[in-house]
């Protein structure tokens, strides 16, 4: 049974450690990914929102503190307009052939595996969804496009297309040098 330690963001299956999709990438893109605490909180909350706008039971916006009531609008608008069935919600998966996990934002009946970001998309969003249309294919879901939403404190969003092979492709060279990077002790406290 796979599970996850907020806290460490560590996932388990018993007694085997994955390292996350994130921290794959993380390791080996050199990027600005020092976030602070406050933006990482917001991103959960507004994650965990849109886990109710996708399945139905967001009631009403209006209840939602201000601070996050324009990225969680924004989600609804872009959700709406992609007019497309949720089949799996904030859904986590392990690969146990490649060693890793992940939790997905979205995945639809007809293939479209979302992730929403609460800042500006980075480039780190390509070999992360390709992280994660892996983890889909593992687990025989077809995943036709990979869709990129970011949500703005305004209630726009913007949504970029990309896709799937260029994702995985990129997610694979990463993971890769990941492992490299791992046997070569590059890595401090790396699953």
């Amino acid at each position: 049974m796979l599970t996850l330690d907020e806290t460490t963001h560590t996932y388990r299956d018993g007694d085997t450690i994955y390292p996350s999709v994130t921290q794959i990438v993380r390791a080996v893109v050199a990027a600005r990914w020092s976030v602070d605490d406050w933006y990482l909180d917001r991103g959960k909350m507004i994650h965990r929102c849109m886990a109710f706008v996708a399945r139905g039971s967001l009631i009403d916006p209006a209840t939602l503190d201000e601070r996050i009531r324009g990225f969680v609008k924004a989600g609804q608008d872009a959700l709406w307009h992609l007019a497309e069935t949720p089949v799996l919600i904030e859904h986590m998966q392990a690969h146990p052939v490649m060693g890793y996990a992940g939790t997905l934002d979205l995945l639809t009946h007809e293939g479209s595996l979302v992730d929403y970001k609460s800042g500006a998309a980075d480039l780190s969003v390509v070999p992360q969804l390709g992280g994660y249309a892996l983890l889909c294919e593992q687990h025989q879901l077809k995943v036709k496009k990979c869709l990129s939403i970011e949500l703005h404190e305004d209630g726009t969003y913007r949504m970029d297309t990309l896709k799937p092979w260029r994702c995985i492709g990129l997610f694979k060279a990463l993971f890769s040098v990941y492992g490299w990077m791992k046997a070569e002790g590059m890595l401090d406290g790396a699953q």
